[in-house]
């Protein structure tokens, strides 16, 4: 099949500066994005076809490989046209139970029976209109479920810890990010919970925003030693916000209303360790008249930005509801590639292969974030002009600007808009990709050897 040109094109520019321990080995590697990307649902090994996967396999064992180099100083540049962005970061367990030849995989847990597999730790920027914008980092490595619950674990250095992935994300934005000179607000889930992380050296402009996991934990406020939970109960609600919570596994859709609280306090350095307290502000939503039987959402935000007023509580919380992208990153990733489902023999291998297929998960969730993030921008600015010409000939609809273009892709495969979903998910875009791009050879085939 014959790939468009304006993925051929993104391909090219993406990988052109990797790290490749052959130049004769970028074209192949250009060829797997594209194939990966327009076969989302199939196998590697199918989507890429024999020559392909016999190559992939010899260079994923390469030693002088650095599969993501070339992506990340492409994602560097479209952050320097930003005056700020996100970099949301998260952890995904990745299972492969069935694989019993892979070499090197992890203990994910499971008690006696133990789940084999690796994890990887993603950081992806975006900027603050939500559009992805690249990786900066991906930390792949199989987990040790003993050393997870060791007694020793208190003792060892923060460098031998999981929890090291943290503070990667602050190495990789310091690296990849000091020359840029907007704002970087970096976004975590409750892991990212401790001393180490807030306490690390970050560049300037660069701040986190991490959600509370230790409600236990003593700290500084007006002058008394007080725990995070005595703390939380002792604040006014100085205000209130509406927010739409995203169905997720067993929960529909629904809008919340937020009471907001907020106050400044001193996170002490570890005991015994002689650090000096990092000042921090803390703000808390709770969810208000939840629905009978359920649990209230409240979220617990951490942050070394600056909170003097209900408003800048107000963005935050925002900026907070943003990690929902990389969730969706991980879906894509997951269900789209399949990655669960690489037959690679060890672990080097399969690393590379996820490595590439996270570039690819960027790809496709981008172009699901158009539509909320540049849905008013020329049709042409994004996407194949020819490709435009064909859905126009299908539809029977002029598409001047991104949401008409969505929206006629959605319609290859059945999509209807509604109030509730404007847009297409990332699942049914993947599919109008196949399908366009099954169009589009064929109207090619058609022109290059008539219809006779």
């Amino acid at each position: 099949m014959q790939e468009t040109q304006s993925l051929q094109a993104l391909a090219t520019q993406e990988l052109r500066n990797t790290k490749l321990p052959d130049k004769r080995y970028s074209k192949n590697l250009t060829q797997m994005f594209i194939r990966l990307a327009m076969n989302t649902g199939q196998s590697f090994s199918s989507a890429c076809g024999p020559a392909l996967r016999k190559s992939a396999h010899r260079l994923f064992s390469e030693d002088g490989l650095d599969i993501q180099s070339g992506h990340i100083e492409e994602t560097v540049s479209r952050c320097k046209a930003q005056s700020m962005i996100l970099v949301l970061e998260d952890t995904t367990d990745i299972n492969y139970q069935g694989h019993k030849q892979t070499e090197g995989l992890g203990d994910l847990g499971g008690g006696i029976n133990p789940i084999a597999g690796i994890c990887a730790h993603t950081a992806l920027a975006v900027s603050i209109d939500r559009e992805p914008l690249g990786l900066l980092g991906q930390h792949i490595w199989a987990p040790v479920s003993e050393t997870r619950k060791s007694a020793l674990l208190k003792k060892l250095n923060i460098e031998q810890k999981e929890s090291y992935k943290w503070l990667r994300t602050i190495q990789w934005v310091n690296q990849h990010l000091l020359s840029y000179d907007g704002q970087v607000i970096i976004v975590g889930d409750r892991e990212g919970d401790f001393y180490e992380h807030f306490s690390a050296s970050r560049n300037k402009k660069v701040d986190l925003v991490v959600r509370l996991l230790h409600k236990h934990r003593n700290v500084q406020w007006n002058d008394e030693k007080i725990r995070v939970r005595d703390l939380l109960s002792k604040l006014s609600v100085v205000g209130k916000r509406q927010i739409v919570l995203p169905a997720r596994k067993g929960q529909k859709e629904r809008k919340v209303v937020l009471s907001i609280s907020y106050t400044s306090f001193i996170c002490p350095g570890r005991r015994y360790h002689k650090e000096p307290g990092i000042p921090l502000n803390i703000i808390r939503a709770i969810e208000e008249a939840p629905p009978q039987g359920a649990e209230p959402l409240e979220w617990i935000i951490m942050t070394t930005l600056p909170v003097n007023s209900l408003e800048q509580a107000i963005e935050i919380l925002d900026i907070y509801t943003m990690r929902w992208i990389i969730e969706r990153f991980f879906y894509v990733l997951k269900q789209g590639l399949r990655i669960e489902r690489l037959q690679f023999d060890n672990f080097k291998r399969l690393s590379n292969a996820i490595k590439l297929c996270s570039i690819v998960a960027w790809y496709l969730i981008k172009i699901a974030y158009l539509s909320k993030s540049n849905e008013h921008d020329p049709a042409d600015k994004h996407f194949d002009a020819m490709e435009k010409v064909i859905l126009e000939k299908i539809t029977n609809k002029k598409i001047e600007t991104v949401r008409d273009y969505v929206l006629s892709l959605g319609k290859l495969v059945g999509f209807v808009p509604s109030t509730k979903q404007p847009y297409p998910g990332e699942k049914l875009l993947w599919q109008a990709i196949q399908q366009i791009n099954s169009i589009k050879a064929g109207f090619m085939l058609g022109q290059n050897c008539g219809t006779g």
